[in-house]
């Protein structure tokens, strides 16, 4: 009797390690065929779930200043923008729950969290990965994210991948 049911158990326990192992692959597989492959020049690639949350985001805080990439500044900043109609020094009409929420999405989605020992920046110039990604670049105090434009020409297009030849030439 014992000998029956320890390949039983051992076959059933197989199987539920089989099934487990074919879901993982297969959401993981399905993750992958439902990523949106977008030219390399633009920002990245984005889930098609998140693209009208990218699309609101755009339009809402592109229309002043370009549209940052989320990961250069930490979910909490975003989540304090995002709630806050007085905006450096402007006071911006309130954007509806809805576009709220799938820009909050979309945010969440496609940045990070505050690095250790790192205090929420309300300024780029003040983010730590904007200044690992920048450590050449002298960002003054008054500066304007309309700035990006003079070393990312096509930054208002939402692609920071394309250099102003002044700094190709530098790197």
């Amino acid at each position: 009797m014992i000998a029956v049911a320890m390949p039983r158990r051992f076959s059933l326990l197989l199987f539920a390690i089989a099934c487990t192992v074919c879901l993982l692959l297969g959401s993981g597989l399905e993750r992958l065929q439902a990523a949106t492959y977008v030219p390399v020049d633009t920002v990245d690639p984005i889930q098609p779930r998140y693209a009208l949350g990218q699309q609101a985001y755009r339009e809402s805080c592109g229309s002043c200043h370009v549209a940052l990439p989320p990961e250069v500044l930490p979910i909490q900043t975003w989540q304090i923008l995002l709630n806050d109609t007085q905006h450096y020094g402007t006071i911006l009409p309130a954007i509806d729950v809805p576009t709220q929420r799938l820009i909050g999405n979309y945010l969440r989605a496609y940045t990070r969290s505050l690095a250790v020992g790192e205090t929420v920046p309300y300024r780029l110039r003040n983010s730590v990965l904007f200044r690992s990604l920048h450590p050449q670049v002298n960002v003054p105090s008054t500066g304007q994210i309309n700035s990006c434009i003079s070393c990312h020409p096509a930054a208002s297009q939402f692609s920071y991948r394309q250099l102003s030849p002044e700094w190709q030439s530098s790197r």
